[in-house]
């Protein structure tokens, strides 16, 4: 018996998960996507996990430059998270951080201004699990916003905080 995906996608929906923004950079060009299936993996050595719906264009992205960047939006960065969950109809992912204010990080990849904390990773293993690409990251850098803001959080289909 397979489960009903209305229903699959509604009791995952009752999960609340923090939005974070992805992000690398291929050949000089820039390009992000939102995620919520975000989490640790490992303290030693230090890795998270990412998923991604196969269908983005970032995922050839992260895969050629075997890197990326996390960034864990705060409840004021909903426009963030709107911009980048957009599909782009050029397959032109690096032209949706435009006008998102980023400074870059150390492995090149964009820190998104104001965010609540961010990581910067090599990909560590690359997997395709059904209709998402699971990046397991090996975090090489770190850091946290001096703003104590709230996170921005996902719940049955919309944004939150606490």
């Amino acid at each position: 018996m397979i489960f009903e995906p209305d229903l699959y996608r509604a009791v995952l929906g009752r999960f609340a998960s923090g939005v974070t923004a992805v992000a690398t950079v291929y050949e000089g060009d820039f390009h992000g996507t939102t995620v919520s299936a975000f989490s640790a993996v490992s303290i030693d050595p230090p890795l998270i996990m990412i998923c991604i719906n196969n269908d983005s264009d970032i995922n050839t992205l992260i895969s050629r430059s075997g890197i990326f960047s996390v960034n864990i939006l705060s409840e004021q960065q909903v426009g963030i998270s709107k911009t980048l969950a957009q599909k782009n109809p050029n397959s032109n992912q690096g032209s949706k951080l435009e006008g998102i204010k980023y400074s870059l990080g150390e492995n090149g990849c964009p820190i998104f201004d104001d965010t609540l904390a961010f990581l910067e990773c090599d990909v560590y293993e690359d997997i395709i699990a059904g209709d998402h690409r699971i990046y397991i990251g090996e975090v090489e850098r770190g850091g946290l916003s001096d703003k104590m803001d709230k996170p921005l959080i996902h719940f049955e289909g919309k944004y939150s905080s606490i």
